[in-house]
C-alpha cells in the first residue's frame, strides 16, 4: 500500500511480475521510486523489483542473484541514495560467504562484493529478513542469528564484523552513525538481551537493567532525533502490547499507548509516526495509524540538575564544553597556580596551562589532566571524536608544552595544537601546525566519520604536521585544516588579505554531503582557497554566506557581513577563488579578537570569560515530499 498525502487516503497494489512471491523487504525513497526484495517462501533464492511509477508497474533487477539451489536467499535490499544500494543475501553454498551486491547507478548494475571484503561466516551463520539498516549515504549495518553485527562504512564496498554478546541479533537500529541497539528476542516476544552502541557497531555493551517497558516486535530509529527510538509490540504472549519510546539510547522507556496490538513501526520525524494494527473483526479497528512523539521539554521549562564550581585565586576560566553519547561531560579551559576539579588538584607548570575534565552524567568528576609548559598554553574548544568517543582539544601553546606522555615542541610565539584523550584521560596522539609568528586553533568540529576540522589563525609560515607548509598574505590569516580520527593531516587551507584575518569557529556536515563551513573576521579583503589539498582541485559557486569549503578542502563559495554600509554578494570568478570585500570604513589600528588572553600581566586576578563559539545548529531544512509505503 501507499499514501502521497500524509495517510489521509492509501492505495493497494501488488509487484505483478513477482506473482507467487512474498514480500522480503520494501524500500522506497520517493513518492514514486521503490525497491522490492521478493523471495519464494518454501524454495528461498530472491528477486529485486523496482518501480519508477508509484507501483504501476515493477522492473525486475538482479536477475541472476541469489540463485535457490546454491542455498541462495534474499534477506533485503536497502538505498542508502537514489541511486545507491545494498542487496543481501544469506550465505551460498558454493561460495560460503553472504551473498551481497550494491548498486551505484538505481539498480541499472549491480555488482557482487567480492568474498575478500567479507568477514566469513561463522557455521550456520545467516541473516534475517528486512534485519538491515543505515545512516546518511554510506553507513550499512546487517545482524545475524550468531550475535554478530556486519557494518559497512562505504555503501556496501567492503564489509567488517563485531560481536555483541548477544545469541542471535533479532532487531536492529541506528539513530546515528555511531549510535545503535539491538535486541534477541525470543519466539514469544520476551526480551533476551539490549545491547548499544557508540562506536558504530565496532564494540557493544549490554544494557542490564532498562527501565520501562521494553517493547520487542519492532525497532526503529527516530531520524533527526539523537537516542531516540520507537518500538512496538503485538505478541499477546510478550511485554505489554502496544508502543514504547526512548530518548537516551535504550536505558529507559515510556509507553506511548497500550493495548493495541501494534506491528511495524517507523518514524519519518519526531511529528509523523506510522505503525500497523491487526484489524478487529468487532469494532474494526487496526490497520494504519499515525501519530506523533510527545514533545520534549524546551528551554524555558528545564531544570538544572546540577552545577559545579572549579577555580583558585588568580585568574581561571572556561574555554568551551561537549558531551559524549553516554551523557558524560568534557570541559576545556585554562588556569594559573593550581586548581581542583572534584577530588583531583591539577598545578601549573608556568603561566596558563590547560585542564581538561570529564564528568559523568550526574556530574561527577571522572578525571581531571593538565597540560602546558614554562609559559603561557591554552585551550579553546573540545569535541568529541564520533568514531573513537574520545575528547579532542586544540589551543595554542608556547615554545614546549606537554600532554601526558606526548611532547608538543614550537617553533615561534605560540604554535596550535590537536590532542586526543581516551575516555580513561590518557593522551592519545597529538598533531601540531607550528610557524615562525602566533599561531592557535580557535574552533574545533568532527563529521560522522571522525575526521576533524580545525579552524585558527597563523602569521607568516606555517607547517602542518609534517611537511604542509602554509604562507599568510600579511599580518594574520585564517587557517582551516583537516585531520583523520588518527590524527593525519589530510589538507589545510589558508584565507586572508595583506591586514589581520581570523578563523574562529568551524562546521562539519554528514561525509556525503561533504562541506566543512569556517566563520571569523577579516579586514579589507580576504582571499580563499589559498593551501594545499590532498584531492583534484574543484570548483563550484552557491549563492549563501560567510564561506565553506569541500571535504578536498577547496573553497566553494565566501561571502561577508562588514560592520558598516552594505556587504557586496559574491559573483563567480574567473578561478576558483574566493574574495570576500568588507565595506567597513579600515580601522587605524588592527582590531584582534581572542578566545583567551595572549599575554595575561602579571598581576591580573582575572581574566573575562570568553563567548562561547561552538555556535548554533543550522536551521531545519524543509522535509521533503515522499511517498509513504507500507507493505
Amino acid at each position: 500500500m501507499m499514501t502521497t498525502n500524509g495517510g489521509a487516503t492509501w492505495a493497494a497494489g501488488a509487484v505483478a511480475p513477482a506473482a507467487g512471491l512474498s514480500f522480503s523487504s520494501l524500500d522506497a525513497v520517493s513518492g514514486t521510486t521503490a525497491w522490492a526484495a521478493m523471495i519464494d517462501e518454501t524454495a528461498g533464492g530472491g528477486q529485486v523489483y523496482r518501480t519508477t511509477n508509484g507501483g504501476a508497474t515493477w522492473t525486475r533487477q538482479l536477475a541472476t542473484g541469489f540463485p535457490a539451489a546454491a542455498g541462495g536467499f534474499l534477506n533485503a535490499v536497502r538505498m542508502l541514495t537514489a541511486t545507491t544500494g545494498v542487496a543481501m543475501g544469506d550465505p551460498l553454498t558454493t561460495t560460503t560467504e553472504f551473498e551481497v551486491y550494491v548498486t551505484a547507478n538505481a539498480g541499472a548494475t549491480w555488482t557482487a562484493v567480492p568474498g575478500t571484503a567479507l568477514p566469513n561466516p561463522l557455521a550456520g551463520e545467516y541473516g534475517f529478513q528486512k534485519l538491515i539498516t543505515t545512516q546518511g549515504t554510506t553507513n550499512v549495518w546487517f545482524g545475524t542469528n550468531k550475535g554478530r553485527v556486519y557494518r559497512s562504512i562505504n555503501a556496501g564496498s567492503s564489509w567488517a564484523v563485531a560481536t555483541t554478546g548477544l545469541a542471535s541479533i533479532s532487531r536492529l537500529a541506528f539513530s546515528s552513525a555511531t549510535h545503535g541497539l539491538a535486541m534477541n528476542v525470543d519466539t514469544d516476544g520476551t526480551l533476551l538481551g539490549l545491547v548499544r552502541t557508540t562506536d558504530g557497531g565496532a564494540t557493544w555493551t549490554r544494557i542490564t537493567a532498562p527501565s520501562g517497558p521494553v517493547l520487542t516486535g519492532d525497532l526503529q530509529a527516530v531520524p533527526g532525533a539523537p537516542l531516540t527510538y520507537v518500538a512496538s509490540n503485538a505478541n499477546p504472549n510478550g511485554p505489554s502490547l502496544g508502543s514504547a519510546l526512548t530518548t537516551d539510547g535504550g536505558s529507559t522507556w515510556t509507553d506511548l499507548e497500550t493495548g493495541q496490538q501494534r506491528t511495524a513501526i517507523g518514524a519519518a520525524d519526531a511529528n509523523t509516526v506510522w505503525a500497523g494494527a491487526f484489524t478487529d473483526a468487532t469494532t474494526g479497528l487496526g490497520g494504519i495509524w499515525k501519530g506523533s512523539l510527545p514533545s520534549q521539554p524546551t528551554p524555558s521549562t528545564l531544570n538544572w540538575t546540577w552545577a559545579r564550581q572549579a577555580g583558585s585565586v588568580l585568574g581561571d576560566y572556561a574555554a568551551d564544553v561537549t558531551t559524549d553519547a553516554a551523557g558524560n561531560v568534557y570541559a576545556v579551559g585554562n588556569y594559573q597556580g593550581s586548581i581542583t576539579l572534584g577530588t583531583t588538584t591539577l598545578s601549573s607548570a608556568g603561566g596558563y596551562d590547560i585542564y581538561l575534565v570529564k564528568y559523568n552524567a550526574q556530574g561527577v568528576v571522572q578525571w581531571a589532566r593538565s597540560a602546558g609548559g614554562v609559559n603561557n598554553d591554552f585551550a579553546s574548544a573540545v569535541v568529541v571524536n564520533p568514531i573513537t568517543n574520545a575528547p579532542v582539544v586544540t589551543g595554542g601553546f608556547a615554545t614546549r608544552a606537554v600532554f601526558g606522555s606526548l611532547v608538543a615542541v614550537g617553533a615561534g610565539d605560540f604554535d596550535v595544537f590537536v590532542v586526543q584523550y581516551s575516555a580513561t584521560g590518557t593522551a592519545q596522539w597529538l598533531t601540531l601546525a607550528t610557524g615562525t609568528g602566533a599561531d592557535f586553533g580557535n574552533g574545533l568540529a568532527a563529521d560522522a566519520s571522525g575526521n576533524l576540522y580545525v579552524a585558527g589563525e597563523f602569521t607568516g609560515t606555517l607547517t602542518v604536521g609534517a611537511a604542509r607548509m602554509l604562507t599568510s598574505s600579511g599580518g594574520s590569516d585564517a587557517l582551516l585544516f583537516s585531520l583523520t580520527s588518527a590524527g593525519a593531516v589530510r589538507w589545510a587551507q589558508a584565507a586572508g588579505g595583506t591586514l589581520d584575518d581570523i578563523g574562529t569557529g568551524v562546521a562539519a556536515t554528514d561525509p556525503a554531503i561533504g562541506r566543512v563551513y569556517l566563520t571569523g573576521q577579516f579586514q579589507d579583503e580576504a582571499v580563499f582557497d589559498n593551501g594545499f589539498t590532498t584531492a583534484a582541485p574543484t570548483s563550484s559557486w552557491l549563492p549563501t554566506t560567510r564561506a565553506a569549503a569541500r571535504r578536498s578542502g577547496r573553497a566553494v563559495w565566501a561571502a561577508s557581513t562588514p560592520t558598516a554600509a552594505t556587504a557586496s554578494a559574491p559573483t563567480r570568478p574567473a578561478t576558483p577563488t574566493w574574495r570576500a570585500t568588507s565595506r567597513a570604513p579600515r580601522p587605524s589600528a588592527p582590531r584582534r579578537s581572542r578566545a583567551w588572553p595572549i599575554r595575561p600581566t602579571c598581576c591580573s586576578s582575572h581574566t573575562p570569560a570568553p563567548a562561547h563559539r561552538s555556535g548554533r545548529a543550522p536551521a531545519a531544512a524543509p522535509a521533503p515530499t515522499r511517498g509513504i509505503w507500507w507493505k
